[in-house]
Formats: structure tokens, sequence, C-alpha cells
């Protein structure tokens, strides 16, 4: 879990007693989930929420892996013209990425 929400004083404490519980934890596709249910706007917003914490950091990351093990010395078929090109591409793919995790960070 990720996120734990502690709901303290007595009435959460009276509520414990009778079976009902506030303390919970929640992973962040628990989150998106959670505010998905809605449908509608909600699932916008949550598909949103989706793509700028768990979509931008795995593309950035995987095309900055991708170009770190392809351009490695000993790779021989970085040195051919189209992937040349298909890794121009990425170097772009991936810089875009970065900016918008940081445009994610900045909000």
């Amino acid at each position: 879990p990720l996120l734990r929400r502690t709901v303290s004083g007595s009435l959460p404490r009276e509520l414990q007693d009778r079976g009902i519980h506030l303390t919970q934890s929640f992973s962040l596709v628990d989150v998106f989930f959670a505010a998905a249910d809605a449908g509608g706007f909600d699932l916008l917003m949550s598909s949103t929420f989706f793509v700028f914490v768990i979509g931008g950091p795995l593309l950035g990351g995987a095309s900055q892996l991708l170009l770190l093990l392809a351009t490695r010395p000993g790779c021989a078929r970085a040195r051919s013209r189209h992937t040349q090109h298909a890794l121009r591409r990425c170097a772009s793919l991936s810089r875009h990425a970065a900016v918008f995790y940081a445009l994610d960070i900045l909000l």
C-alpha cells in the first residue's frame, strides 16, 4: 500500500467497536479504480491521473532504457541508417515523456 488513511478520535473509535473501520490502505491502482467508479467525467479525470502518475514515468524510463541498450558500443545494429532514424525518434519520444512528467510534477 502506498497511501494510508488514518482516522482518529472518539467517533471513529466508537464506530470501530461496532465493526466499521475508517482506516484503510490504498495503492495507486486502487485510487484509480475508486475515482473511476462513478463513470462519466470521473472516469476521464481518473484516466488522466493514471496517464500522468503511472504511464508517464513508465514510458520515460522504458524509452531511456531502450536508448541505453541500443547505443552501447558492442551493438552492431545501431550503425544502420534505419536504426539511427528509429533511435532519433525514440530519443525525441523520451524527451517529450520527460517534459510531460516534469509538467506533472510542476502542476
